[in-house]
């Protein structure tokens, strides 16, 4: 089927809607600071998930100790039997509670408590040093420099010219 202006193929996007939508959001500009993904992507991501959260029967009609047994639905409301757990330290300048994510990682798999050891938000890129702020620039922190992805690309030798 050819496009509006006749180009069988669609060789040539003449109109908006035909652009992908993937293309689109990615040549989308602004994006928050931090985030991977543009604000309209954030948007679509953030409508869908609520929608998926509202209709699943395990988190709504479900969700009750008789379903999960007496301890699941601790674990699953309070973060656990134990109460509240703090971190080590203080990472944002204050007492601050181990979030919800990092002891569900750290009670099922046992092997990340050195890797986690310093990470706050499991969401943040666990070799970043994180600083007072999360910023944009690298800096690996000292366990992590061994990382293939902080080693430098060696630019190949120019031939001399004669």
């Amino acid at each position: 089927m050819p496009d509006c202006l006749g180009y069988p193929d669609g060789a040539l996007i003449d109109n908006i809607e035909d652009l992908d939508t993937v293309v689109g959001w990615l040549a989308e500009f602004p994006r928050p600071h931090g985030f991977a993904i543009s604000e309209t992507q954030f948007q679509v991501f953030i409508l869908n998930a609520s929608r998926r959260l509202y209709s699943d029967r395990f988190l709504t009609s479900s969700f009750t100790p008789a379903f999960y047994s007496t301890l699941g639905h601790q674990w699953v409301i309070d973060n656990g039997p134990d109460g509240t757990v703090l971190e080590k330290g203080m990472p944002n300048g204050h007492k601050m509670e181990i979030l919800p994510l990092k002891r569900v990682l750290l009670r099922t798999i046992p092997e990340l408590e050195p890797e986690l050891e310093r990470v706050v938000n499991v969401f943040d890129p666990w070799a970043r040093d994180r600083g007072k702020y999360y910023s944009l620039q690298w800096k690996p922190r000292a366990g992590a420099k061994s990382d293939e992805a902080f080693k430098e690309e060696k630019k190949p030798a120019t031939a001399k010219a004669r």
